[in-house]
């Protein structure tokens, strides 16, 4: 069996294909608490995700044993500022 590490086969993103994807969270006291705050960010992340999944922005295909992962994203049109962080 074949493993492949190559970078190229790996995440192609850039920040200025995207728009904006928030989620804003009300941390209870509880959770201020009790759980590292790694935690509730993965949690909102799979939130985000499923959201993304369901609404078909993010799509999964499989050939052979290879699973791809898509996820579409938002190009800005040329001339159009945006926000770098």
């Amino acid at each position: 069996m074949e493993t492949r590490n190559n970078q190229e086969d790996y995440i192609k993103i850039r920040c200025s294909d995207f728009g904006l994807v928030q989620r804003k969270y009300m941390l209870s006291q509880e959770e201020i608490d009790m759980m590292p705050i790694d935690i509730v960010k993965r949690n909102i992340a799979i939130e985000i995700g499923q959201y993304l999944f369901d609404q078909g922005i993010l799509g999964f295909e499989q050939e052979d044993n290879t699973l791809i992962a898509s996820l579409y994203v938002v190009r800005h049109p040329a001339g159009v500022q945006n926000e770098q962080r």
